[in-house]
């Protein structure tokens, strides 16, 4: 039996698909109506667009070698035919140890990856006791302080329910 490909691991992991064709997965990482991937496109489909904890030399690195394989034309984007061409080829986009690759949001991320394997809508909190769980009600936490004003640095050590401003 053979391993899968890293772009076989993104489509079950990522989209939740197990059956699909070379057109349909290249359409489906197109974030635009251009037909066609740009450097922002395959980073997002590799989890690196945005992702602070990834230097720009590896995002470069990710970018240059998935257009060396596919944009035969030169013209800077890697089109669909040039896609499947070079699957049709024998070319598999590189797995660069970064993982199967996130398209959505820290909330969706949690959504897909854990709370639909692990939870149910009529979960009691109590069953939210995983560290995904309390890492994800950390992160929440995190953002909503983020994005305090800074007049209220004084109070930060106020419970919120004890606030009156």
């Amino acid at each position: 039996m053979s391993q899968a490909s890293w772009l076989e691991v993104h489509m079950d992991l990522e989209h939740q698909l197990t059956v699909y064709d070379t057109r349909s997965a290249f359409r489906l990482h197109v974030q635009d109506a251009s037909g066609r991937w740009s450097k922002a496109d395959v980073l997002t489909m590799y989890g690196l667009n945005g992702n602070e904890d990834v230097q720009e030399s590896d995002k470069d690195h990710v970018w240059d070698t998935v257009y060396q394989m596919y944009d035969t034309n030169g013209d800077g984007f890697i089109g669909e035919e040039e896609f499947v061409t070079g699957v049709d080829k024998g070319k598999e986009l590189p797995d660069f140890g970064f993982g199967q690759g996130h398209h959505g949001d820290m909330e969706h991320e949690y959504e897909i990856h854990h709370f639909r394997q692990f939870h149910s809508p009529d979960d009691p909190e109590e069953a939210f006791n995983h560290p995904e769980d309390i890492q994800h009600e950390k992160d929440h936490h995190e953002m909503f302080h983020k994005h305090e004003s800074p007049h209220l640095a004084p109070y930060k050590n106020i419970p919120p329910k004890f606030r009156h401003y």
